[in-house]
């Protein structure tokens, strides 16, 4: 069994973790901000205060946080005058060719030095240091391994949000003679981390199991919920809320619901088209990125069932699953779908609407829908078509059948996990004497 990151439920281990001095830790937290960053990251640099420092490290142009940061343009990219012709696809195309894994190195390049002359000088003044690098991008663990080549002491913390070579959507990115090496080095970075994080038991397993991981460098920390989300507002004061129909049915949906192959947005539309045109009044709701051509498919006033909002900021866009009468997590029956905690469950608990899972059973996200009473499972790999549309037509008798384990949920609020980071963070060895670095 994997070394898991157990949740902290008595009193007494909850004041051991509080009372644990970070004072003489320098804690640094690289992370593609650049990219848009996520509520994980966010959260995890409010721990700030328990440790001597506590370190942004990002891309210079993101300026998202209002604490220390360590800073670096990337370095230029030669594709980029292909944007502004408006080949993108060729950009991608030569970008996927000339910077391996990804175009972050463009940034762990910059960065490398800058981050090791500023450890080598925590070390030099006898403090603890400990680099978490939150991926993906990839890449960016490309820092950790440089950083344990310059100082073994340091305590490396790999946060996979996503694992790669088993994860299509980022595992295929890398053209076909590259792949033998993103297996490599991502063993590589695996061996080399002092601990590897998933977000979920399935896939710490998946480290362990399949990558063979030894079991004391693994484990997980879930995705959390925090519940000042729920006092977000828009510009004017007030949450924003949408006029309902009487009678209609609304299903929310949050994030990214067109990613192919893991996430068939196109799959969940034709399913609505068809429950409409049965007779049953719904709408889906997207609070998110989707493809230029359905945002113009689809209108405003909810005429074809899709109704696009396109993105807002996470705390407004939380609040406003509030709305709903069931909230939708969508992942095909792939391998990886197994192993995925969707960032976004736990603010979906946290709000208290019905969740409509479909997904793959077992999985990592069919088992907390279950454990916490919060939705209802559609296994993915199943023809889940017609139990969706009888869910549809009289959902209530479903929903009356959930039974809400408020406890179960608990364990996901932000209060709760931050504990396990503050044990991971704190785990890092004693220095043994001052170093020059």
């Amino acid at each position: 069994m994997a070394r898991v990151l157990k949740v902290v439920s008595a009193e007494s281990d909850r004041r051991a973790i509080t009372e644990i001095d970070g004072k003489d830790m320098a804690v640094y937290v690289v992370s593609n901000w650049a990219g848009g960053g996520n509520d994980r990251v966010k959260k995890l640099l409010r721990l700030r205060e328990r440790f001597h420092k506590l370190v942004l490290v990002t891309p210079g142009k993101a300026a998202v946080d209002d604490g220390e940061r360590l800073m670096a343009k990337p370095y230029p990219n030669a594709t980029g005058v292909l944007r502004l012709l408006g080949l993108n696809r060729l950009k991608r195309t030569l970008d996927s060719y000339l910077y391996f894994p990804s175009t972050a190195t463009l940034f762990v390049r910059a960065i490398r030095r800058r981050l090791a002359a500023a450890i080598g000088r925590d070390l030099a003044s006898n403090k603890r240091v400990c680099l978490i690098t939150t991926v993906p991008p990839h890449a960016l663990n490309l820092l950790g391994t440089y950083i344990k080549r310059r100082y073994p002491e340091v305590h490396w913390v790999a946060d996979w949000q996503d694992l790669w070579s088993h994860d299509e959507n980022y595992y295929l990115q890398s053209p076909p003679p590259y792949r033998g090496r993103v297996k490599r080095m991502e063993r590589r970075m695996l061996a080399t981390a002092d601990m590897n994080l998933a977000t979920n038991a399935h896939a710490a397993a998946v480290l362990r199991d399949l990558y063979g991981v030894p079991a004391a460098k693994v484990g997980y920390i879930n995705h959390h919920f925090s519940r000042e989300d729920l006092t977000a507002t828009n510009d004017n004061g007030t949450t924003a809320q949408q006029p309902k129909r009487a009678g209609v049915l609304r299903i929310g949906f949050l994030g990214t619901l067109f990613k192919p192959p893991r996430v068939p947005g196109a799959e969940i539309v034709t399913a609505i088209s068809h429950v409409r045109n049965a007779g049953h009044d719904v709408e889906l709701h997207i609070h998110g990125t989707v493809p230029a051509e359905i945002a113009k498919a689809h209108r405003a006033d909810g005429s074809t069932g899709i109704v696009v909002h396109g993105r807002s900021t996470h705390e407004l866009a939380v609040r406003q699953l509030a709305q709903y009468d069931l909230l939708l997590l969508l992942l095909a029956d792939l391998e990886n779908s197994r192993s995925v905690m969707s960032i976004k469950l736990p603010h979906y608990l946290m709000v208290g609407k019905p969740i409509l899972a479909i997904v793959p059973e077992p999985s990592a996200i069919a088992d907390i829908v279950h454990k916490t009473g919060g939705g209802i499972v559609l296994p993915s790999q199943d023809d889940w078509h017609a139990q969706f549309e009888h869910i549809i037509s009289d959902p209530a008798p479903h929903i009356a059948a959930l039974r809400r384990d408020q406890f179960a949920i608990e364990r996901f609020s932000w209060e709760h996990i931050s504990q396990e980071w503050l044990k991971v963070i704190q785990a890092a060895p004693a220095r043994r004497a001052a170093s020059g670095g």
